[in-house]
């Protein structure tokens, strides 16, 4: 069974129908449907969105850790010769890196920046060095209270 498919069982299960469930993700329903038609791999972060709001692992809906084999998140949609448009950046930055700088904070602005503009400047090998680094590092020293926080990012709060 792919991902599709087990979205589709775990909304099921939960009662909760394809327009309830993409007004709580803010995915639209024709990207949902498609992805159940299809039984297709899900982006990670619509992944993330997706487990939060139906309380679940994400991995029912993707592979944990999206930088597996060079993965990069999120993957690139298809049909666009490797260029993202400038809506789908939007979306990505509204739901993804803007909680994501909040939790942050600005004292940390400065290092965030470095790290960006330093990743920018890498060639293929030192990003996938990069990466080995921090997954031992990560293995190391993750805050678990922190690794909840992130968790959260991408979900819809009800009012």
């Amino acid at each position: 069974m792919g991902y599709g498919k087990r979205l589709k069982e775990v909304l099921d299960e939960r009662g909760m129908s394809v327009m309830e469930f993409s007004r709580r993700t803010e995915v639209s329903s024709q990207t949902i449907y498609s992805i159940i038609k299809r039984d297709s791999s899900i982006r990670f972060d619509f992944a993330l969105r997706f487990a939060n709001v139906l309380n679940v692992d994400i991995s029912e809906f993707c592979k944990q850790n999206p930088y597996d084999e060079g993965e990069v998140m999120p993957s690139l949609p298809s049909g666009l010769d490797g260029w993202l448009d400038d809506g789908r950046v939007s979306r990505y930055i509204k739901y993804r890196m803007t909680p994501l700088m909040q939790m942050i904070g600005k004292d940390d602005l400065d290092k965030i920046d470095q790290l960006l503009t330093g990743f920018y400047s890498l060639n293929e090998e030192g990003r996938k060095q990069l990466f080995t680094q921090l997954a031992m590092i990560m293995n190391m020293y993750t805050d678990p209270m922190r690794e909840e926080e992130i968790k959260t990012i991408g979900t819809v709060q009800e009012n």
